[in-house]
């Protein structure tokens, strides 16, 4: 190297060391980003999962029929939280499923071969909050939609 900053300064590469956690190594440590960055990079997250991956985008319609619904409901302030962390609990597991995907496609063939069942694995913890998050919704839902009817068949 002539002493000239590299183009892709910063950006970890298969020949350049992995960054190490200080109470681990004796003191060597990752470098500090700031919360603003962290936060950034984060969103920035969201972001690529809402553009690239459409079962996110489907559970964010979902997600905003929900909100909706409870709000025509008038939910109670605990029935919201509930839905909320049921819609929260969703998006994390989609993501991270997201997630496992990317990183499988990049390995080569023989790894995969071994890691076979992972994205099964993960599509299924999906399947499994999903599932949970609709047997919430229908638990909180379903006696607030049938008094519903209730009063319009009453009223008719």
């Amino acid at each position: 190297m002539d002493g000239a900053p590299a183009a892709n300064a910063g950006i970890r590469t298969a020949e350049s060391p992995a960054p190490r956690l200080g109470f681990l190594n004796g003191g060597e440590t990752m470098p500090n980003r700031s919360w603003r960055i962290k936060f950034s990079e984060a969103f920035a997250g969201v972001a690529q999962a809402i553009r690239e991956q459409t079962s996110f985008r489907v559970h964010l319609v979902v997600a905003s029929l929900v909100l909706i619904l409870a709000a025509l409901l008038r939910c109670s302030p605990g029935e919201w939280c509930l839905l909320i962390a049921c819609i929260v609990g969703v998006f994390a597991a989609e993501t991270f499923n997201s997630t496992l995907e990317t990183l499988f496609h990049a390995l080569d063939d023989a790894t995969k071969n071994r890691m076979s069942g992972c994205l099964d694995q993960a599509a299924g913890a999906v399947l499994l909050v999903s599932l949970g998050a609709v047997a919430i919704g229908a638990i909180i839902f379903l006696p607030k939609l049938l008094a519903f009817l209730a009063r319009i068949d009453g009223g008719a």
